[in-house]
């Protein structure tokens, strides 16, 4: 439903009235020919690292909003390397801005890179910019993008909204803290004391990341054809957010940031009950439990047999703010994907189990290769040890 103009819901608003935000990370405005040189920069710079096959690009290469855009450059590596180190360094080092490269480059091996489609179908084209042009599969299939979509609600959506929008912590120079250090404070630190600190909110990311949610919205209603008001809603709000961000004062900005992030939450939860509405009428069944928790990384999310949007979203709100933990109640189809790769009793058809079962070959190829060569080398310790304890907070907090 939306109100005056607001797609939030009245417990999302009501939630966060309170806090206060210090923001930090604005967008500058840079211009188109900036990018440019940042983009040919990196690839003259990248001719030198040992081991790079291609780099390409996706979308058109243009720059849709200077200042608040990036460059999203997929970087192709050999399949062996002898100083993976050395390459994850030099990939690096081929950057002149980390603001115009915002969350890439993406690396793929040589091997995992035909398939990329299957893990991220978002893109509409690749754009070759260096090395050898290589073969790639553009898997348009709508059940490739329905089981993308399946596995974002699990793990991203509307999480990272509710974090940036509820969680305060400590900051240095109004930088929140780095994830190590972030994370302690959100695991140990009681809610009382934590919000005596203000919410830091990396305006850049938020803005970013609202525009991803709005770009897989709009996918999901291209492939069902439902009627989607309040996505189209957000889709729209988010449009205009970019379009006028550097027209507004900064006062007008922040208020309209906050805004965008509570409205957000509100059309995650109607996004989700679009999927679940859309599984059913495709034939996806999943056998009716009592409630169960799965977890993903630090979050632990609740799935329910008796799931309706308002009262998902109001109690998952209560989990953020007066439990601090990371936990968003789900309805029980949005599992499938989990129950089907444990071999567990589920009905889904054909062409979906074959997407699954593409998508999940194709995604241990990239993230084998963005371990390697993308991230550090004790991030996956580092998610196992915190999964470990956040899972120990939410049971005592529930």
């Amino acid at each position: 439903m939306i109100n005056n103009g607001r797609i939030a819901s009245e417990a999302v608003q009501a939630v966060s009235a309170d806090l206060t935000y210090a923001f930090y990370d604005h967008p500058r405005y840079e211009p188109p020919k900036a990018y440019e040189e940042a983009r040919e920069t990196f690839l003259e710079r990248i001719a030198d690292v040992p081991g790079v096959v291609s780099v390409y690009e996706s979308g058109t290469g243009g720059i849709s909003r200077p200042g608040i855009s990036d460059i999203d450059l997929i970087v192709v590596v050999e399949d062996e390397v002898d100083d993976p180190a050395a390459l994850r360094e030099g990939i690096e080092a081929a950057k002149t801005d980390e603001y115009y490269f915002f969350h890439g480059p993406e690396v793929l091996t040589r091997s995992a890179f035909p398939e990329y489609y299957n893990v991220l179908p978002m893109p509409k084209d690749l754009q070759h910019h260096y090395g050898e042009s290589l073969d790639y599969q553009k898997n348009q299939d709508r059940f490739n993008y329905l089981v993308y979509l399946v596995d974002s609600v699990m793990t991203t959506y509307p999480m990272e909204f509710l974090e940036l929008l509820l969680f305060p912590g400590p900051s240095v120079d109004h930088h929140r803290l780095n994830i190590v250090l972030s994370d302690a404070f959100d695991l140990l630190v009681p809610g009382p004391i934590a919000e005596q600190f203000a919410v830091d909110l990396d305006t850049r990311f938020a803005v970013h990341r609202m525009n991803s949610l709005r770009n897989d919205m709009m996918l999901f209603s291209e492939i069902t054809e439902r009627e989607t008001p309040t996505l189209d809603a957000f889709d729209a709000s988010i449009t205009d957010l970019r379009e006028r961000w550097f027209e507004l004062d900064r006062p007008d900005r922040e208020t309209l940031l906050v805004e965008r992030l509570q409205d957000a939450v509100t059309a995650c939860f109607a996004f989700v009950e679009h999927l679940n509405a859309h599984l059913a009428d495709i034939g996806v069944q999943v056998p009716a439990t009592e409630l169960t928790v799965r977890s993903h990384e630090t979050r632990h999310n609740e799935f329910r047999p008796d799931w309706s949007a308002s009262t998902a979203e109001r109690k998952t709100c209560e989990y953020y703010r007066e439990g601090r933990v990371r936990t968003v109640v789900l309805p029980q189809s949005v599992t499938v994907n989990k129950r089907l790769r444990g071999n567990e009793p589920v009905t889904a058809p054909k062409a979906y189990r074959t997407a699954l079962d593409n998508r999940d070959r194709s995604k241990r190829q990239r993230d084998a290769a963005m371990a390697a060569y993308k991230y550090h080398p004790l991030r996956a310790w580092y998610m196992r040890v915190m999964g470990t304890l956040f899972g120990l907070k939410t049971r005592l907090v529930r």
